[in-house]
């Protein structure tokens, strides 16, 4: 009876196993029968079928594999001959050897901070198979393409309010030798946009090594102001707001590039400060939170006077 918690692990595994081959042998089947059904409506006319309207001849076969979540998938791709053109499946692309699925999960695992090593292990235990780290490296290439395309696009649109930030983490810097390089901090700039049809989406992001700098702002938000963002567009559209974290190297490279539009310092980060400096941690949120609701925290907080808690003695000084 002590080995009764594994022997129900090796049947479970053994029955979802069984579950998944059974699923791809099922798709398998499947995808044949829409491909020879994709040709009989391609030629105008079945197996064995007369007909005037044929446009073509049945020409055998073509093996073929196609990589799925449900397996490797081993078809029969059917050919033609005497068309004008040739005979494409919509199921798949031509010359496509894995479905977008595992494309889209070798994604999701390289952005998730999976090296590519971790990728082709993580492939195997899901899915049973496994792709070469050179395709890891290929899909990879992709992605960098359209991201690259996605940066450069231009900002036709003006943004309500943009809000400015920066996040930390580390990095690992590529070396010409074959081994892993040194994790390094990096920050990632970001700039998030609500537009003025209430749609709020990411407007750029740029990673830089280091901590962020005044150097690193302003060439980034050069970058959006060539590429469109500015305080008014050819639609009347007006930027009204910015929004920042009270860095002084954002402030200083917000003052350079766009001069005239005003600026708030994020609610967020002033009660991330105000709750750092309490003694008294219990509760600490819901009483920030309260003080800047009330309807004289608003307008300039400076001249916000506040009764002196003990766990608030500092905060008319913090604001």
């Amino acid at each position: 009876m002590e080995n009764v918690p594994e022997v129900r692990l090796e049947m479970q595994e053994a029955i979802w196993h069984r579950m998944r081959h059974q699923a791809g042998k099922t798709l398998e089947r499947f995808c044949q029968l829409v491909m020879e059904a994709e040709r009989d409506l391609f030629l105008g006319c079945g197996h064995h079928e007369r007909s005037d309207v044929r446009r073509g001849w049945r020409n055998g076969y073509e093996g073929r594999w196609l990589e799925t979540p449900f397996g490797v998938l081993r078809l029969r791709t059917p050919r033609v001959r005497g068309t004008e053109r040739p005979l494409r499946t919509l199921l798949f692309d031509a010359y496509a050897r894995r479905s977008r699925q595992v494309e889209a999960a070798v994604e999701a695992w390289v952005a998730a901070g999976c090296s590519t090593r971790a990728v082709v292990d993580g492939m195997r235990e899901a899915f049973g198979y496994a792709v070469s780290p050179a395709t890891v490296s290929r899909i990879v290439a992709k992605i960098d393409t359209e991201l690259a395309l996605w940066q450069r696009r231009p900002l036709e649109r003006s943004y309500r309010i943009v809000w400015l930030d920066a996040k930390y983490g580390c990095v690992r810097k590529r070396r010409r030798r074959p081994r892993r390089g040194r994790k390094r901090l990096a920050a990632l700039l970001v700039a998030w946009g609500l537009r003025h049809d209430g749609r709020e989406e990411l407007v750029d992001f740029q990673a830089v090594e280091g901590p962020e700098t005044y150097e690193a702002w302003s060439a980034f938000l050069t970058r959006l102001e060539g590429r469109g963002l500015r305080p008014w567009n050819r639609w009347d559209e007006q930027l009204e707001m910015i929004v920042t974290d009270g860095d002084a190297g954002l402030e200083a490279a917000c003052d350079l590039v766009w001069p005239t539009v005003p600026r708030q310092r994020c609610v967020f980060h002033r009660l991330q400060n105000v709750a750092r400096r309490l003694r008294d941690r219990r509760g600490k949120k819901g009483t920030c939170s309260i003080l800047f609701g009330t309807p004289f925290a608003k307008g300039r907080k400076k001249n916000f006077q506040i009764p002196q808690f003990s766990s608030c003695a500092h905060l008319n000084k913090m604001l």
